[in-house]
C-alpha cells in the first residue's frame, strides 16, 4: 500500500518533468527551423554561383580564392601568386543559415558544417558580395579586402 502512494506522489512529479522536456524539445525545434535556410532559397535558381577576389598572403603576393556554390556542394580555388605551387582546391557541402554575433538576420554560408573544426564562414553582404568570418562568425579584421565578388 505504501508502495502505491509513493507512486502516485511521483506520477505527477514524472508528467511535469515529461511536459518540461517537450517543451523545451518544441522550442529548439522552433528556433532550428527559424534559423535554417534552405541552400535552393540561397543560391540563385539552384544554378552554379561563382565568387572571386583576392585575400592577403603572408609570404606571396595574394592569394585569388574562387569559391563555387553548386546547389549542396562547394568547390574552393586557392592560388598563390608569386609561387610555384600548385592551386590548393577544396571541396565539400555547404549549408546556409541565419544569424551572427551582430546581425541575427545575417545570412552566413557555412563551408562544411558537418566537420565543426574545419568549417568556414561566409556572409552574405548583398546579392553580390561575400566576405570570410572568422569561427565565432564575425568579420575578420584586416586591412585587406577579405571579400569575394559574384561573377554569374
Amino acid at each position: 500500500m505504501a508502495k502505491r502512494k509513493q507512486a502516485a506522489k511521483k506520477s505527477p512529479l514524472n508528467l511535469i518533468l515529461l511536459l518540461l522536456l517537450l517543451f523545451v524539445g518544441l522550442a529548439f525545434l522552433h528556433k532550428y527551423l527559424k534559423t535554417s535556410v534552405s541552400n535552393q532559397q540561397i543560391a540563385t535558381k539552384g544554378t552554379t554561383t561563382i565568387y572571386k577576389g583576392m585575400f592577403p598572403c603572408a609570404d606571396c603576393s595574394g592569394i585569388n580564392m574562387e569559391l563555387t556554390l553548386y546547389p549542396t556542394t562547394y568547390t574552393i580555388k586557392q592560388t598563390y601568386i608569386g609561387k610555384r605551387a600548385a592551386p590548393f582546391v577544396s571541396k565539400g557541402k555547404w549549408s546556409a543559415t541565419r544569424g551572427t554575433p551582430n546581425d541575427p538576420n545575417a545570412t552566413v554560408y557555412e563551408l562544411d558544417p558537418q566537420d565543426p573544426g574545419l568549417t568556414q564562414y561566409f556572409l552574405k553582404v548583398d546579392d553580390n558580395t561575400v566576405q570570410a568570418l572568422d569561427n565565432n562568425k564575425e568579420g575578420i579584421e584586416s586591412p585587406f579586402s577579405m571579400t569575394l565578388t559574384k561573377q554569374n
